[in-house]
C-alpha cells in the first residue's frame, strides 16, 4: 500500500509524481523497513538495488567532499522517495541517505519496478516528464541561489524544512522547526557557514521572525519567512 501522506512540497523524488493510478499498483509489491536515528541507508558510491518510501520520519540526503565537508541536499520527510535515480539508470548512488529521526520506509526493489515498466510501457513518458521537470527546476533554483544574498538563501532552506520535517503550530501562519535541524544542517543545506546561518537566526529572533523553543525546536512566522526568501 502507498503512503497515506501526499508528498510534501519541495520533496525530491520522481515516482511519487507519477499518477496515482500507476503508484498504487507499483507499492504493492514493496516491503517494510525500519531505520534508527543515525542509520545510514545507503552511501554515496554504492550500488542502487532498491528505492525507498519514506512513511514516517525523516532522511537527510548529504555529499562529504574529500576534506570531510558536509553539504547537505534535502531533509525528506513522510510521502517523499528516495534512490529512484540509482534503479532507472543503473549508476551508483550519487549521496548518501541516513536517518534523521527514526523512520519507516517503504522498500520497492529494482527488479519489481523494471517488470511493472515492462507490463506498463506508458508510464515511461510519465517518467520522462517528471525528469525533465526536475531538470528545469534545478537550473531555476540553481540560478535564482547564485544571485540570492545570505538571508534569503537561508529562508529558502528555512522554508524548505517546514514543508519537509515541520509541524503546524498555534496560528495558521506559524511552524515549528524540531530540534534535530541544526543550524549546520542549515548551513549545510544552504551552502553557508554555520556561523552565518547563527548570524541571520540571531537577527530573525530580533525581528521576531523565529522564536526559539526550548522543548520544541524553533517556531517560524511563515508569511515573514517568504518575505524574506523573496526581498532580502
Amino acid at each position: 500500500m502507498p503512503p497515506k501522506h501526499s508528498p510534501r512540497i519541495g520533496a525530491n523524488n520522481v515516482l511519487s509524481q507519477l499518477p496515482s493510478s500507476h503508484l498504487c499498483r507499483l507499492m504493492k509489491a514493496a516491503e517494510p523497513k525500519r531505520l534508527l536515528r543515525g542509520e545510514v541507508l545507503f552511501r554515496e558510491g554504492e550500488p542502487g538495488e532498491s528505492c525507498y518510501w519514506v512513511m514516517k520520519g525523516a532522511l537527510k540526503i548529504s555529499v562529504t567532499s574529500i576534506k570531510g565537508d558536509e553539504r547537505v541536499f534535502a531533509l525528506l520527510g513522510p510521502g517523499s522517495v528516495v534512490g529512484e535515480l540509482a534503479i532507472l539508470d543503473d549508476r551508483p548512488r550519487s549521496a548518501t541517505a541516513t536517518a534523521f529521526s527514526d523512520t519507516n520506509l517503504t522498500v520497492l526493489k529494482r527488479a519489481a519496478l523494471r517488470m511493472y515498466l515492462r507490463r506498463n510501457p506508458s508510464v515511461w513518458a510519465d517518467l520522462v516528464a517528471v525528469l525533465v521537470g526536475r531538470l528545469r527546476e534545478a537550473d531555476k533554483a540553481l540560478s535564482a541561489d547564485s544571485f540570492l544574498p545570505l538571508q534569503a538563501r537561508v529562508a529558502r532552506v528555512v522554508l524548505g524544512l517546514c514543508d519537509q520535517v515541520g509541524e503546524p503550530g498555534h496560528g495558521p501562519d506559524i511552524f515549528l522547526l524540531p530540534n534535530t535541524v541544526s543550524q549546520h544542517d542549515i548551513g549545510a543545506m544552504a551552502g553557508v557557514a554555520r556561523e552565518s546561518v547563527s548570524r541571520v537566526l540571531s537577527e530573525w529572533k530580533r525581528r521576531g521572525i523565529v522564536v526559539r523553543d526550548q522543548q520544541k525546536g524553533l517556531r517560524l512566522n511563515r508569511s515573514m519567512l517568504e518575505y524574506e526568501a523573496a526581498t532580502s
